[in-house]
């Protein structure tokens, strides 16, 4: 996964960028920013068992961290990120228990994948059957926007309440 960045509009590029620099393979990287918060996700594969790492920065790019944000024994794939000042939202698919369900965590700081939290703190999405999330966003509120696809019913409501919608096909 590599990147570069532009300071003045495109018309000069700062240098290439290794952003996952492992010896597995990195793949379907996705960012987001707001201000001078940027974050992304991407995939890296050992041995056929896909991860999510992300990297942050909080000077608009100039500087970067970054670390695993699953390591399961579960594929993990297409994530995406979006950032709505310093909070930073994130999704994904999972086949953890068998089923490709998605899954939606966030964090009040830039760092989407705070080392305070694991992947136990994200709620999921499903319907029992596969599901399927293509895009997100978020708004300066942090309201957070995902399509996607799914059969059956699922419960939108990530809580201890319940929000059900069923699919029309």
């Amino acid at each position: 996964v590599y990147g570069r960045r532009t300071i003045d509009g495109g018309s000069t590029w700062k240098p290439e960028i290794n952003y996952a620099n492992t010896a597995g393979e990195a793949y379907s990287a996705y960012h987001s920013f707001s201000g001078t918060y940027l974050s992304m996700v991407y995939n890296v594969s050992f041995n056929d068992d896909p991860d999510i790492y992300g990297r942050y920065s909080t000077d608009a790019g100039v500087n970067w961290a970054g670390f695993g944000v699953t390591t399961n024994f579960s594929a993990s794939e297409n994530a995406f990120v979006a950032i709505s000042g310093a909070a930073a939202h994130v999704i994904w698919q999972d086949d953890y228990d068998d089923n490709l369900e998605i899954y939606y965590t966030r964090n009040p700081t830039a760092n989407p994948f705070d080392h305070q939290h694991t992947s136990a703190w994200a709620n999921h999405i499903n319907s029992g059957q596969p599901d399927v999330a293509n895009a997100m966003t978020s708004d300066p509120s942090s309201n957070v926007y995902v399509t996607g696809s799914f059969s059956g019913t699922v419960d939108f409501d990530t809580g201890p309440g319940e929000v059900l919608l069923t699919s029309l096909g």
